[in-house]
């Protein structure tokens, strides 16, 4: 997990109760979650999946949270 931290470019995004919530729905819903944003002051979950590769930017709203790594 990245505290303070997302990327723009979201795949698409769902109001959630918790950041595991966020977690489970993107793996559950799409075989490629790479990533999730999870924005703390909303409850809004933002999933990435494998073909995003933007940089990370700083942001106190939310929480980043890397589900699968590459190598790259």
């Amino acid at each position: 997990m990245r505290p303070g931290a997302n990327w723009n470019g979201a795949y698409t995004s769902k109001n959630v109760g918790s950041q595991a919530e966020c977690i489970s729905w993107c793996m559950s819903m799409f075989p490629t979650c790479a990533a999730v944003d999870y924005n703390i002051g909303d409850r809004v979950c933002f999933a990435f999946h494998m073909e995003h590769r933007p940089k990370f930017q700083p942001n106190k709203c939310c929480n980043r949270f890397e589900i699968y790594c590459n190598g790259t």
